[in-house]
């Protein structure tokens, strides 16, 4: 393979082999020249610019720097969804203050002098997925004059100049853009991508572009390149212990937890949308104190009581006592490592067990046994463990084992909103930008402020929870955050409950209509006449062929004598003319039987007895084979009756909501087959309910499970 070959040419197969190849076998490390490619934004303003500054360029190695396994799981989910932000981390700050953009550009580079994982790029070649050096003029600054927008307009900017995916191929995982309301108000949004930055290394990031941009005397803390992390990993991979941790998660996922125990409310939601939505609560120092209190007299942290309050409310919700729960670590070396920007934080899954009865100091102590004992074997790699666990990595998701993540957050400064004051006078605040991707279905951050309290942030997947759902749930650990119980159950108190579960198991549905199901269909006509109704293989009939068809069935049904509420058998088979005649049978007031015409004639004939049918509908080619039953006949593609013969129908609607629409026998296995009619408006409800709650728009296809007549 070359060493620039993009893996689109490759099957979901071979990149699910590439991925396992490669978590498990390094790469060396070679030279080779990268392929340099522009870092044009997208979708912002086409009179933003770029700004310019001379920089001095140093001598670029272009070295094909080996990455660790978490990096490798990264950039393969990043190159098979090259539309995905759920791995960005984006920040903004607002600065009150006159900005020097040149200076500021100046600093970026600096910076990314020093830790060069901020300009590189991520390409596949003979030895594997490999880290590229760029030069330093990759480092760009991107100004956006905003004086003209609105607030909305802004915030939609931002999000936007945020939320754009990397291409890691080509661009470097770093980009800034600033957005000038006027010379003395400036908005500077970074986003990062995680292949290259921890939340920690953006406080270290956020430090050095501050020394830099004010060319401070004291000289940055010296640290060990990034580099020298990708060894120390390979050394630990290569060690006794390695092994041993590889037999502990072995062990801890031989069987493993639900990974999604907060059952989605959109059961039909697209698992790869990873759209998310956001729901914060605060607790003030005073709300937490019984929390600290009770964690100080227990022997645990915070921490870990309010993971134990997570886990215990998602087995109340989901029936289930072991769950399966992400919690991330810093993961950095003790020494040499804690002013070095990468990729160094590690992902633990953790089997938390919430057995019936146990009470909450019982499961405070089962927690802190489970994560004290995961902390002893930390260093091994989570997309390893995901590796082993399924046989080979996920080719889409560096989420595949972990659906449901608890994250504790000391890091001041990188949720929420904070003001600082830089050297020169210039007030700096930083703003809270909702992520607008998660690559798990349910996030809790819990933020700890200095003075105690705390910030949850509950970040979720909009295809898959509804709003209220995790508004109920966070206001339930709220409320056992607030006050654990030191010797009850893990349950919450019983009048509460049945409120909230009498609002949660609210699934009762408004009855939406009291119309037809011809009703829709002829109104639908009415609308786009010439639009496709029907297709089957390679014919169509537009919505008004349709129509016309159908009416040639309900002529003649009425000219043979057809009473309103009767039964008229219908042979089920597929064909550009079935629906029509279904439309022409409830057009004429009936309601159709479906026969299936592969049974035996003593079975249909028993059918249409109990049935009470007079008329047959079949293919015109099959008129022949229903000639002696006793019936009236009409064929799919009957004539249009003659406008003589149409004088006196009665072809007036009168319907009622009770009318049905058809006529259907179960299978008769457990006796004798009975016979339901289903009126027009259980099938009408049904139907607007499903493309209420599934969005079912003009582009959607459903795959129909069951025949027409079963």
């Amino acid at each position: 393979m070359s060493p620039n070959k993009h893996l689109d040419s490759l099957t979901d197969d071979e990149k699910r082999a590439l991925l396992s190849k490669l978590l498990h076998q390094q790469g060396s490390t070679q030279r080779s020249a990268p392929t340099a490619a522009s870092e044009n934004d997208k979708g912002l303003d086409p009179a933003s610019r770029e700004v310019k500054t001379q920089t001095r360029r140093p001598a670029a190695d272009y070295s094909k720097w080996p990455i660790t396994i978490g990096q490798q799981a990264l950039w393969t989910h990043q190159d098979l969804r090259s539309d995905s932000a759920a791995y960005n981390l984006g920040f903004a700050l607002r600065f009150h203050g006159s900005m020097d953009m040149a200076r500021l550009l100046s600093a970026l580079r600096t910076v990314a002098e020093r830790h060069d994982p901020l300009r590189s790029t991520f390409v596949h070649s003979d030895d594997g997925i490999v880290r590229i050096v760029q030069p330093l003029d990759r480092v760009a600054l991107q100004v956006h004059p905003t004086s003209n927008l609105s607030c909305e307009d802004l915030d939609r900017e931002l999000k936007r100049a945020a939320s754009q995916p990397f291409c890691l191929h080509d661009q470097i995982p770093l980009r800034c853009h600033c957005f000038s309301q006027s010379d003395a108000q400036h908005i500077v949004v970074l986003t990062i991508h995680h292949i290259v930055a921890d939340y920690a290394s953006i406080l270290i990031l956020l430090e050095e572009i501050h020394h830099a941009y004010f060319k401070s005397e004291q000289s940055p803390q010296e640290f060990e390149p990034y580099s020298g992390f990708v060894d120390l990993e390979r050394e630990y991979l290569a060690s006794y212990k390695a092994g041993v941790d590889s037999k502990y998660w072995e062990s801890q996922c031989a069987k493993p937890g639900i990974a999604r125990p907060l059952a989605p409310d959109r059961r039909h939601g697209d698992l790869d949308d990873e759209t998310a939505a956001v729901h914060e609560i605060c607790l003030t120092a005073q709300q937490c104190s019984t929390l600290f209190g009770f964690a100080k007299s227990a022997h645990v942290s915070p921490f870990m009581v309010v993971l134990s309050g997570f886990s215990s409310l998602l087995s109340l919700y989901s029936g289930e006592s072991d769950l399966l729960i992400g919690v991330p670590v810093a993961g950095r070396p003790s020494s040499g490592f804690q002013k070095t920007i990468g990729y160094m934080a590690n992902m633990l899954p953790l089997q938390i067990s919430v057995s019936r009865g146990t009470v909450f100091p019982q499961l405070v102590r089962h927690v802190r046994e489970t994560t004290l004992g995961a902390f002893e074997h930390a260093k091994y790699p989570f997309a390893m463990i995901a590796g082993n666990h399924r046989g080979s990595p996920s080719s889409a998701s560096f989420s595949s084992l972990v659906r449901t993540v608890f994250v504790w957050d000391k890091a001041q400064g990188l949720h929420g909103s904070t003001q600082n004051q830089l050297s020169d006078g210039t007030e700096v605040e930083s703003i809270s930008l909702d992520e607008s991707a998660t690559p798990f279905d349910l996030q809790l951050i819990v933020i700890e402020r200095p003075d105690r309290s705390l910030v949850m942030r509950f970040v979720f997947r909009s295809s898959l929870y509804q709003p209220p759902t995790i508004e109920l749930f966070a206001n339930r650990l709220r409320a056992l955050v607030q006050n654990p119980p030191e010797n009850g159950p893990t349950t919450l108190p019983q009048d509460r409950d049945r409120s909230d579960w009498s609002r949660f198991n609210d699934t009762q549905e408004p009855k939406r209509s009291s119309d037809s199901l011809h009703g829709c269909i002829e109104r639908r006509s009415a609308v786009c006449p010439d639009g496709l109704a029907v297709r089957f293989r390679e014919q169509e009939l537009t919505y008004r062929e349709l129509i016309d068809r159908s009416s040639c069935i309900r002529d003649h049904l009425l000219l043979n004598g057809h009473q309103h509420g009767q039964v008229v058998g219908l042979i089920a088979e597929r064909g550009i003319g079935f629906l029509p005649a279904l439309l022409g049978v409830l057009r004429a007031g009936g309601a159709y039987l479906p026969l299936d015409p592969e049974l035996p004639w003593k079975r249909i004939d028993e059918l249409c007895n109990q049935g009470r049918v007079r008329c047959l509908i079949c293919p015109d080619d099959k008129l022949h084979l229903y000639q002696d039953r006793g019936l009236q006949l009409i064929g799919f593609d009957a004539a249009p009756v003659p406008t003589e013969q149409r004088v006196g129908l009665d072809t007036s609607e009168k319907f009622r909501a009770s009318d049905s629409a058809y006529l259907i026998f179960t299978s008769g296995s457990t006796g004798k087959p009975k016979g339901v009619l289903t009126p027009h408006s259980a099938i009408v409800n049904r139907l607007k309910w499903m493309q209420s709650a599934y969005s079912i728009g003009k582009g959607d296809r459903i795959l129909q499970k069951t025949p027409a007549n079963f």
